[in-house]
């Protein structure tokens, strides 16, 4: 009889073993995709505030002070880093083509790329920032699915008067 009972705790805790060996790595994918996805949405915002913030300092009438002797787009570019934080982005990664709206009030076309503002700043500008940067997934099972690299992009047409 106890031969029957050693044998039976040995057996359920094999049982237990393969059990834990099944679901851990089940519940380590989930819950590092979670952190993964929480990662991408906080990158995602952190590149729409920085946008928004951007394009709405670039259509003020006045220069802030972190733009003494840089052009409208170099004013945005900068703008632009020092408001994104914990997120790494380059100059190159931000675009800011700026709109002067004609006296007809035509706004430019979605697909327009030429700046027309020129060196004077006016209210009333419309500023387009896009910021595209790299993201890098940490969990490779998803990494392999989705790819390695996710675009996060960030853009934001504001107009003052």
């Amino acid at each position: 009889m106890r031969r029957l009972t050693a044998s039976g705790r040995s057996r359920a805790r094999g049982q237990a073993l393969v059990e834990f060996a099944l679901v851990v790595p089940l519940f380590l994918l989930v819950l590092f995709g979670i952190l993964d996805m929480s990662r991408f949405v906080y990158n995602s915002n952190a590149l729409n505030e920085a946008a928004r913030e951007g394009a709405r300092q670039g259509t003020v009438a006045w220069r802030p002070v972190d733009c003494n002797g840089l052009g409208r787009v170099a004013c945005v570019q900068t703008l632009v880093q020092h408001r994104i934080t914990a997120v790494g982005v380059a100059t190159s990664d931000i675009t800011a083509v700026c709109y002067r709206i004609p006296s007809n009030l035509t706004p430019p076309s979605d697909g327009a790329q030429s700046d027309t503002c020129g060196p004077i700043w006016q209210g009333g500008d419309l500023v387009r920032v896009q910021i595209s940067t790299p993201f890098t997934l940490v969990t490779p099972l998803i990494a392999q699915f989705l790819a390695p690299n996710v675009n996060g992009n960030a853009t934001w047409v504001t107009v003052s008067g």
